[in-house]
């Protein structure tokens, strides 16, 4: 079955999506507001770790008139002189991609080719674009959009793209995160290099300059002008930073024209130059800054939201445009040849775990002054280590490069990726055993049919041989497995079987123990001892099983010392009973990591006793998580490495018992395949931490 997604907003983020998405094998749809005509815009800066995936994805810079930028000069206001001079000639061997300006509609241009072709370069299946239509509703669980022309699509992912005045974040946030005004805006606009080199005066600024930024930057005030060449050098792409005049408090979008006097007249503390710059525009627009604080969470259910709509990124650093790539890549990665729509869920909490710590240090960053401490630049600092970025470090220097430019999403995807793939490959081992027992006065000896199974259960199961019924109940003791929940060790299967005769002539009853092992490999060796009970009367019945229970231990208390059978999923550095903390009895499960690229554990046990198709089971539990665990999940499995169930749960509460709950129900089809598993996740948003978990059931 092919994933079929929907994407809300063509942008370059959008694009991106959709470009890795078919790359993963999706049939992708795009619903874009706008037409596509008359477009326009500025130019837009992409770091080499945005580089890097798009020329993953096929991307040539050649088709969109890219210039390598080579350097930045961070100058005086007045006099010009340099301030900070950094040369990027090293960094396509530092980082493995070049860093590179673009027109922004000549990028985005070639990404709508990249996304619509059908030539072989690009792999999977051209991408649908819907112009002229916007969407006015999303049900986040069941992935499904309206349109304003009330037209619906039912995807099993949806990818929110459209922008920094997006309506539908509070669909994926389920609270209000409202945009704040910075108090700050951006003039732009483009001049022909043939124009600024009529003027000998501006012509001497970039001669014999290596392309790259050049920036009169005004510390006492944080205004600064920012300029840098696009399409094959040709163009000359200017930027003003300022406080909002009162006129243009209305200017969200981008392409909010102006009056080219306003901006002439607010550079008056900079060198004449500037104005004289500026002069040679025919147009330039203006948009105001905004910030969003950082999301909890970035997906719900089947859906996601990037780019902009996300978290409004100033351009600080570059990296705007940059992360939604990099979002698109993540999504390629985790979505790689899924084709059951069952496990969108489970991947998007990945991607939450991967992305969520990075995108709120990144916005905390684009959001500080350069070098110029602050409480934001402190909680960036608090996120991901002290002293990571140094107070004095600028824009582009080395500590912010390594920090934005060394970061590979395709790799830390892989990564987290990696244990979910091992977990849902193992599989699980022991033996099923029927006895068939010779009806008569003697005892026969014991002869057991037996097959391998994938599941790991214990089971009762009934024979009828004639007028004789045989009852077998199996009861696993110890578990053979080398897989990440289950230990190396031997298997052992007590297995008693009771046999009553309905004839009355039959003079006693024959009780026969059975004890099982399993060896690596298929091998099983059993051993018979049959002992001949008296019976009491000529006619007897066999006693009904007993209730076994779904699962065992739920509640921790059974071992002082042990939380067998659960075992652990991922780099737990520690996985042991707490008798200082617990929601009832004595006990709680206790995990604990201390820095690991793994975001996502586990810990499972076999669904044991017998499930029956079509039965509405609870699964629940308790959870209390520590400040850097923010989500939990329930999944039931069949054949080890399929969902039945999986539902993911936002912790809001740190340090305080949560109760998360959740049915599955399954198929004849799905019991029959074996493999099925209760499993608890916890999500940590950086690799370190402390969560507790107690009172499991699972239950009818």
């Amino acid at each position: 079955m092919t994933l079929k997604v929907g994407i809300i907003g063509a942008g370059i983020g959008g694009l991106s999506a959709a470009i890795a998405l078919r790359r993963a094998g999706a049939q992708v749809e795009i619903f874009e507001r706008s037409n596509f005509k008359d477009e326009i815009g500025a130019a837009i800066t992409i770091t080499p770790n945005g580089m890097r995936v798009l020329e993953h994805f096929g991307f040539d810079p050649k088709t969109a008139r890219g210039v390598h930028n080579k350097q930045v000069r961070m100058v005086d206001p007045c006099t010009f002189e340099d301030l900070v001079v950094e040369n990027f000639s090293g960094v396509e061997d530092d980082y493995g991609a070049p860093f590179m300006f673009f027109h922004r509609v000549d990028l985005h241009t070639a990404l709508k080719e990249m996304a619509l072709s059908a030539d072989e370069r690009y792999p999977g299946s051209p991408v649908v674009i819907h112009n002229g239509v916007s969407v006015i509703n999303l049900n986040c669980e069941n992935g499904t959009i309206v349109l304003d022309n009330w037209e619906t699509f039912e995807g099993d992912l949806i990818v929110v793209a459209d922008g920094v005045r997006t309506k539908l974040i509070d669909k994926i946030t389920q609270k209000d995160v409202p945009l704040e005004d910075l108090g700050s805006s951006f003039y732009r606009c483009l001049i022909p290099f043939s124009e600024v080199n009529k003027n000998p005066d501006l012509a001497a600024i970039f001669k014999d300059q290596d392309p790259g930024f050049w920036v009169p930057f005004d510390l006492s005030t944080g205004t600064f002008v920012v300029t840098y060449p696009c399409r094959n050098g040709e163009m000359l792409n200017i930027a003003f930073r300022h406080q909002t005049k009162a006129e243009n408090e209305h200017a969200v979008d981008w392409n909010n024209d102006t009056n080219v006097q306003d901006i002439i007249s607010m550079v008056g503390r900079f060198n004449p130059l500037v104005a004289k710059l500026f002069g040679l525009s025919t147009s330039v627009s203006v948009h105001k800054l905004f910030r969003r604080e950082p999301l909890e969470t970035y997906t719900r259910g089947r859906a996601v939201i990037i780019g902009d709509a996300a978290h409004p990124i100033q351009p600080t650093h570059a990296q705007g445009a940059v992360l939604a790539i990099e979002e698109a890549a993540a999504l390629e990665v985790l979505f790689k040849d899924v084709q059951n729509p069952k496990r969108v869920p489970e991947r998007l909490e990945l991607y939450n775990g991967i992305l969520k710590r990075r995108t709120h240090v990144t916005q905390l960053l684009s959001d500080a002054q350069p070098g110029i401490s602050s409480d934001l630049r402190k909680r960036a600092d608090d996120i991901w280590g002290e002293g990571i970025f140094p107070p004095d470090a600028m824009n582009f220097t080395k500590p912010i490069r390594d920090f934005f430019y060394s970061w590979d999403i395709m790799k830390e995807a892989e990564n987290a990726l990696d244990p979910a793939r091992e977990m849902i490959s193992q599989t699980y081992i022991v033996a099923f055993i029927t006895a068939y027992l010779v009806a008569g006065s003697q005892a026969g000896p014991c002869k057991p049919s037996s097959r391998i199974t994938e599941s790991l259960v214990t089971s009762d199961v009934s024979t009828t041989i004639g007028s004789a019924t045989a009852t077998s109940s199996v009861e696993t003791t110890t578990v053979a497995s080398s897989s990440t929940y289950l230990s190396n060790e031997e298997s052992s299967v007590i297995i008693t079987e009771s046999v009553s005769s309905t004839e009355t002539s039959l003079p006693s009853e024959e009780t026969s123990t059975t004890a099982l092992s399993t060896t690596e490999g298929t091998t099983t060796e059993i051993a018979t001892t049959t002992e001949a009970v008296t019976a009491t009367a000529t006619t007897t019945t066999s006693e009904e099983p007993s209730t076994i229970p779904f699962i065992s231990n739920g509640g921790f208390d059974d071992y002082d010392s042990s939380i067998e059978p659960w075992r652990k999923y991922g780099d737990v550095d520690a996985l042991s009973i707490d008798s200082d903390i617990k929601h009832d009895g004595r006990y709680s499960a206790r995990i604990e990591i201390l820095g690991h690229s793994l975001l996502q554990y586990s810990i499972a046990q076999p669904l044991r006793g017998s499930i029956t198709a079509g039965v509405t089971y609870t699964m629940s539990a308790w959870v209390r998580p520590n400040p850097y665990c923010f989500a939990a999940s329930l999944q039931c499995t069949y054949q080890s490495d399929y969902s039945e169930h999986y539902e993911s749960f936002i912790l809001s509460a740190a340090d305080e018992w949560t109760y998360i709950s959740s049915t599955c129900s399954y198929t004849q089809e799905q019991i029959d395949s074996g493999g099925l598993y209760l499993v608890i996740g916890v999500v940590f948003s950086n690799g370190l931490g402390v969560v507790n978990i107690d009172t499991v059931d699972f239950s009818a």
